[in-house]
């Protein structure tokens, strides 16, 4: 049987030129389009490319399915007419994988400055279409664009909280949480910095509130300059200072949004550390010692040390404050090096050569006799003790005596009457060390030796007298010594002949005690 077509159409001529790419899991559905032809045009995957894929192509050209690996899928589609006429096409088309934010953060920023950074991701079917899925930024400032850009101007500080949603040309979506850390404006912190001391290492970190890191600090006049310090860009202020004075300097911050802030520092910068204190004064043993050393220069809080301990056992010790304080137990010298430290780590020491002496003591142990009329004079002798030692007269016992004591220890004067005149002596050193003693000085009546009868000539008269006193109970001598002319303690016969031997018989002169 032959069959024999009328008015042919000519050979079938398929029309469709590219399929579109697709993704991933998701249903693809694409008619194939051809003209011409006689009868049923019926279509096929020729060469069975499809197979595996995920996908087929029907008898009526509809390539269908859900695709179930990414890559290249190539293939040639036939489409044959009732004629057995046919014609074939080679069609290459992606499958993407699926698509995925990749953003994982997203960068803080500051507020009232402009923001603008642009999510991205993977895989998916161009064109793609983001959104803020639950509409998180409304009234924030910020939006998140079609083409994923998240910009505009944050309006307030805090977390920023949104969900942001992509969906590709084939439907596949992902969809990723976002926080937006907005911080306020940077302010400097710090109103002061802390002094120092010239030539000595200085690091401060200045710091700053606010802001969005990195935060970037400058020296905006460049004041520093020459000072020997240096502002670094992370705010750490170093270096070391080359002369005492004032350091005045405009530190400016500046954060990742352009955001900045300004502010005028000094610091003081002290001269170096230096002891003024230039001896120490010698003490006494058991009096109180008290001396304040001091210094100049360096930064508070100074500090002060006894840098090999010499004093640990003296009575003294010396305070972190300079106190040189105690009461010395022990006499003899010492030898000190002092240490002195300030905040700075400056150092300064000195070595003070001074001695302890022993207490002050009375050495005189006793006086001479004086007469009364007749001129005394007498030093008083001490020991041990500081510097100029004070002699005194402690209860005032030699007033209207004739005689008194000179603060330097001289007992002198005309006693103005006979008997026993006691008084304390007591002598002071420069330090309060001080020692006393009571003496006991006898003042003899004033006679003329030989004078029994008073009446101030030696004649036969005073031979008389003695005789009437020791042989016819006659008035004794005054005074009674008067008439011991032979000095030997005791009135008698012998001072009789020792009399008439010197006025008549050239004797030797009467010698009374």
């Amino acid at each position: 049987v032959i069959t024999v077509y009328a008015c042919s159409a000519g050979p079938p001529d398929i029309m469709t030129d590219i399929l579109p790419d697709w993704t991933i899991d998701i249903p693809y559905s694409q008619q194939l389009i051809a003209d011409g032809g006689n009868g049923t045009l019926t279509w096929s995957d020729k060469n069975g490319d499809l197979v595996g894929t995920g996908l087929s192509l029907s008898t009526d050209g509809l390539l269908s399915g859900t695709p179930d690996s990414g890559g290249q899928i190539s293939f040639t589609a036939m489409v044959v007419d009732e004629g057995k006429a046919s014609d074939e096409k080679l069609f290459t088309f992606m499958i993407n994988d699926a698509i995925s934010i990749t953003t994982d953060n997203l960068p803080g920023w500051t507020v009232a400055f402009p923001y603008s950074q642009a999510l991205e991701y993977t895989g998916g079917t161009n064109p793609t279409a983001w959104s803020d899925k639950n509409n998180d930024l409304n009234g924030s400032g910020l939006s998140l664009s079609s083409d994923g850009t998240i910009s505009g101007t944050p309006n307030s500080t805090g977390i920023l909280s949104f969900i942001a949603r992509i969906v590709d040309a084939a439907g596949a979506a992902d969809e990723k949480p976002f926080e937006i850390a907005i911080n306020p404006h940077p302010v400097i912190l710090m109103s002061s910095l802390p002094e120092w001391t010239e030539g000595r290492p200085y690091s401060q970190t200045l710091g700053a509130f606010g802001g969005t890191a990195p935060l970037v600090w400058i020296d905006l006049n460049n004041d520093l300059n020459g000072t020997g310090l240096t502002l670094s860009a992370n705010g750490l202020l170093s270096g070391t200072p080359n002369s005492s004075g004032e350091i005045s300097f405009t530190a400016r911050v500046t954060d990742a949004a352009a955001a900045s802030d300004t502010k005028g520092l000094n610091i003081d910068i002290n001269p170096p550390l230096q002891i003024v204190t230039s001896e120490l004064p010698d003490w006494t043993e058991g009096i109180p010692y008290s001396i304040a050393l001091t210094s100049t220069g360096g930064t508070t809080p100074i500090v002060w040390d006894d840098k090999y301990d010499v004093l640990d056992g003296t009575g003294l010790a010396l305070s972190s404050s300079g106190d040189l304080t105690g009461t010395p137990t022990a006499v003899g010298p010492i030898d000190l090096t002092v240490n002195v430290s300030d905040a700075a780590s400056d150092i300064d020491e000195k070595i003070y050569d001074f001695t302890m002496n022993p207490a002050v003591a009375v050495t005189t142990d006793s006086l001479p006799d004086g007469g009364e009329g007749v001129a005394y004079s007498q030093q008083l002798e001490s020991s041990g003790g500081t510097g100029v030692k004070t002699w005194s007269d402690k209860n005032g016992d030699l007033v209207s005596t004739g005689l008194s004591l000179s603060s330097t220890g001289l007992l002198s004067g005309m006693p103005i009457q006979p008997g026993v005149i006691n008084f304390t002596a007591m002598v002071e050193d420069a330090v309060g060390s001080f020692d006393e003693s009571v003496f006991d000085l006898q003042i003899s009546a004033s006679f003329i030796c030989g004078d029994a009868n008073g009446d101030e000539a030696l004649n036969i008269f005073d031979i008389t007298f003695v005789i009437a006193f020791l042989y016819l109970d006659g008035p004794a001598p005054d005074p009674e010594a008067s008439a011991d002319v032979d000095n030997t303690g005791t009135i008698n016969i012998f001072d009789i002949t020792y009399l008439i031997a010197y006025l008549y018989m050239g004797g030797p002169a009467p010698n009374c005690p």
